[in-house]
């Protein structure tokens, strides 16, 4: 029973309890509502919302802090005391420093009135120098010989160098001594020229004894000797061997008539003389030119007729005593041998001399002449395979390179370039062998970069230099004007 009263009591609890968490519920969905709105309005709009209520109190509270007269005042109280400062420093500055430069200048201007003659201290005035500004050179460009296209040359030549070097030289002498002092009658001559003997008769007897041979005290300076002379021996040599019309191998190879012209332009004929006529020195060529052996290699490069770069030295022995040995200046042969030399080197122009390295370093050897050949690499290679195709040689010969020249229409005179001056510079831009008998096909041919040198000789001809500096060096005075 006492449950049975209870029941409605508990339904009219559970409907209460319902109403209240019904209204719960919707003052919660109305908040979450306000924050999503909140969240869509912008900042500022939901700050001034939040802040203008606390403004609005605290003015209310404390009216004070929202008046600026008192903040203006205390500003304006601040400039004014600031200005009066600032002016009460500037008075100070005039009191101390202004009045007494204004007391100076009129003591000064009272000095003056008082005293006429005295007269202020004259300035000395300077001129200023103006430094030029340094004009920078402009910087070479690195180049390198070795990366160039005279490359080739260090491992195509026998000097294994870019020059004709001394040690090259040196090596060809040595090869031209060899073959020369192998003949017995040049031993023969020297010790008769430079012995004791009376006769031949006795010079051959002091042979048989042994007393003369390539290490004889004798002969050994009389080596000395060419060797010094060597290089104007040679270089007198292959300037003569192109004064005929010959062209090819032949003008490797002194002739007569060549011989002739050179002891004439040297000035070693002398008609007064009992030994250097002409007559004399033609049977000194024909003497010098009989060959002992008449089979070997020597042999069949060396022609009857002609002399060859080691025979020259031999020539040269026996014209230096005829000039100037048999008591005429000296009765030593070494000592004939050196001033032989001296007197060519005083009579030929120096065009027949001039060291072809000289050319090399100050013409050839240079990033602008580097540059000039480089740009038209492609041409100049076509063409050195060109002029050289019909034969099927390996390297361009004279005839090849007189043929270029000639269709070029550069030998027709107009250009100052004859037949002579093609053929020397075809020689001086040969790096020559230091074997003229078993390498005789690279005596007498050029490689690609001796062509490239050639043709650069070819234009200083074409194109010259200044006169003074071809007057300086390709013309002597002498007596003749």
């Amino acid at each position: 029973r006492k449950s049975i009263r209870l029941v409605p009591q508990l339904e009219q609890w559970i409907v209460r309890q319902g109403h209240d968490n019904a209204d719960k519920v919707s003052e919660l969905e109305m908040q979450a509502e306000e924050i999503e709105r909140r969240k869509e309005q912008p900042f500022h709009v939901s700050l001034r919302k939040y802040i203008t209520p606390i403004a609005k109190k605290a003015m209310r509270l404390n009216p004070a802090a929202a008046d600026t007269s008192a903040a203006r005042q205390a500003m304006e109280k601040s400039t004014a005391a600031a200005r009066s400062a600032q002016q009460r420093y500037l008075d100070l500055c005039e009191e101390s420093t202004f009045n007494h430069i204004r007391s100076f200048f009129e003591a000064v201007d009272d000095v003056r009135s008082t005293r006429p003659f005295f007269l202020p201290p004259r300035t000395i005035t300077r001129e200023r120098i103006r430094r030029n500004k340094k004009i920078e050179s402009p910087k070479k460009r690195s180049w390198f010989i070795e990366s160039s296209v005279y490359g080739p040359r260090k491992v195509e030549c026998d000097p294994k160098a870019y020059y004709d070097t001394p040690r090259a030289s040196d090596l060809r002498f040595k090869i031209d001594w060899k073959r020369t002092v192998c003949k017995k009658k040049f031993i023969k001559a020297v010790a008769f020229y430079t012995g004791s003997a009376e006769s031949k008769k006795d010079v051959k007897t002091e042979m048989a004894k042994g007393e003369w041979n390539d290490k004889s005290e004798g002969i050994l300076a009389v080596k000395s000797a060419l060797h010094d002379n060597y290089a104007t021996i040679i270089r007198s040599w292959a300037y003569f061997c192109l004064s005929g019309p010959a062209i090819g191998e032949t003008v490797y190879s002194m002739k007569l008539n060549q011989w002739s012209q050179l002891c004439s332009e040297a000035r070693i004929v002398d008609k007064q003389s009992m030994h250097c006529k002409v007559k004399d020195l033609d049977t000194i060529f024909i003497a010098t030119n009989f060959e002992e052996e008449k089979t070997g290699d020597v042999a069949e490069v060396n022609d009857d007729g002609s002399l060859m770069r080691f025979e020259m030295l031999e020539c040269f022995v026996r014209t230096a005593v005829a000039k100037f040995g048999r008591g005429q200046a000296t009765g030593d042969c070494a000592e004939a041998v050196r001033m032989l030399g001296e007197h060519i080197r005083q009579n030929l122009s120096p065009q027949v001399l001039i060291d072809p390295n000289t050319f090399r370093s100050e013409r050839l050897y240079c990033a602008e002449t580097h540059d000039v050949f480089e740009q038209h690499n492609a041409f100049l290679q076509a063409e050195y395979a060109f002029i050289k195709a019909n034969d099927k040689t390996r390297f361009v010969q004279m005839v090849h390179w007189l043929h270029m020249l000639d269709s070029l229409k550069l030998l027709n005179g107009k250009f100052n370039l004859n037949r002579f001056d093609a053929k020397w510079c075809f020689v001086n831009s040969q790096m020559p062998p230091t074997e003229e008998v078993s390498k005789r096909y690279r005596v007498v041919s050029m490689t690609f970069v001796d062509f490239l040198e050639a043709l650069g000789r070819v234009a200083d001809i074409v194109d010259p230099p200044p006169e003074a500096w071809i007057m300086e060096h390709y013309f002597i005075k002498d007596e003749r004007g």
